[in-house]
């Protein structure tokens, strides 16, 4: 690739969707979007070598996957909660944790030609399209996480 790559638009934010900011969503969307506009800024005008290596889907996944659990256990002080809000989180992000893996299997192709270029640019677009799904998984599972579950432990089930 003799040129500098042109990168399209790929993030549709949920605030040019018309969606009302709330604190949930506003954290979720730091945690998600936060890594991936970074690393676009870095890539943006650049030459192919740097914008792959700005857009590596590994090391995407690594802080963005590390933001999501950070907002999704903020303020939660119970060891059990912060352990499924954990758990809950990984799997929200599986979807965009593979979007981003596949991106860097396509990496080596994009170097090659237009047609590994456009190839991997399509994995990018699916790879936004998995944030936005996933921002907003995470998004509702934060507005959520402080409901309790009307459970009883096993103590409290003895008749007093």
């Amino acid at each position: 690739m003799a040129e500098a790559p042109v990168l399209p638009e790929l993030a549709r934010s949920l605030r040019a969707l018309g969606h009302q900011p709330n604190p949930a969503s506003e954290a979720a969307h730091a945690a998600i979007f936060a890594p991936l506009l970074d690393a676009r800024t870095s890539a943006a005008g650049a030459s192919a070598e740097v914008v792959l290596s700005a857009m590596r889907g590994s090391a995407l996944v690594a802080r963005i996957e590390a933001n999501a659990v950070d907002a999704a256990v903020d303020g939660v002080e119970d060891p059990a909660r912060v352990r499924a809000l954990t758990a809950q989180t990984a799997e929200l992000m599986a979807p965009l944790r593979a979007a981003l893996v596949a991106l860097d299997e396509r990496s080596e192709s994009a170097a090659q030609g237009d047609a590994g270029w456009d190839a991997w640019i399509a994995q990018l677009r699916a790879a936004f399209s998995a944030a936005d799904t996933a921002c907003s998984a995470l998004s509702r599972l934060i507005a959520g996480r402080n409901e309790q579950v009307a459970t009883l432990r096993w103590f409290e089930r003895i008749g007093r």
